[in-house]
């Protein structure tokens, strides 16, 4: 059975990855890619911002970055087609999922979404609002904490996932101070180079070759499959999340 998205994670049989006092449970079935964070000391789940496509500079947000292509090079400097990042966090009191693409062949020139600052420059071919993705969130931890909780469409990824496909991924969040209008850290599984909060294209700009593994075995990792995150130098997954490098 498919997690509730309720903000409680009893459902959940494993932790699938962790950073410190951060948790990340991930798992799917044939219409849905589940995950949920579990945030401790990282400031409230609060975002003010009300400019829904640059909510990853004005708050907290959960991430998630995924390539589509497993036959992309493992060593691009820059994202191709099917690189990907969606971003989950609340405008308001409202949740909001926003799907970030670079590459998208035929788009205008006049349709591509870009960040400029006065050092650098970064340009997506698509953003969009995603309308389809269940979210709920919870206060956690005498509110030091939070639980986020997400069904995404696997057709609003363009995911089709098949036995052993192996792709090039990354998780983390955004943390935020305790009004939620500013980005103080950002904490990645597998990206480190990620130190600058306070330019914009520095933030959004996807670094594919800096992302870990993900693989999707022959059984939906929503029933009995039981991924265990290694720390340290072992960064080995037995099932869901593996080959972290």
């Amino acid at each position: 059975m498919p997690p509730k998205i309720d903000g409680n994670l009893s459902d959940w049989p494993f932790v699938s990855a962790e950073i410190d006092d951060i948790k990340f449970r991930i798992g799917h079935d044939d219409q849905h890619l589940y995950v949920a964070y579990e945030v401790r000391g990282q400031g409230p789940f609060r975002n003010t911002g009300t400019q829904w496509d640059r909510l990853f500079k004005t708050g907290a947000s959960v991430d998630l970055q995924i390539a589509l292509d497993p036959a992309a090079p493992e060593d691009r400097q820059a994202p191709v087609a099917g690189d990907q990042r969606l971003l989950l966090t609340l405008m308001g009191d409202e949740p909001a999922a926003v799907l970030y693409q670079s590459t998208v062949p035929g788009t205008p020139a006049d349709k591509v979404w870009r960040a400029v600052s006065p050092v650098a420059e970064v340009s997506f071919d698509r953003v969009t609002r995603l309308a389809g993705v269940r979210l709920a969130h919870a206060r956690m931890f005498e509110d030091r904490g939070y639980l986020v909780e997400a069904a995404i469409p696997l057709k609003a990824l363009g995911l089709v996932i098949r036995p052993n496909l192996r792709l090039k991924f990354d998780w983390g969040i955004l943390a935020s101070g305790r009004d939620g209008n500013e980005v103080l850290r950002r904490i990645y599984w597998s990206n480190q180079a990620t130190t600058v909060v306070a330019d914009a294209p520095s933030e959004a700009r996807l670094h594919p070759n800096l992302w870990g593994h993900l693989r999707f075995h022959a059984d939906p990792a929503t029933s009995q499959t039981d991924p265990t995150a290694k720390k340290g130098k072992d960064k080995g997954f037995d099932d869901l999340l593996n080959d972290l490098k």
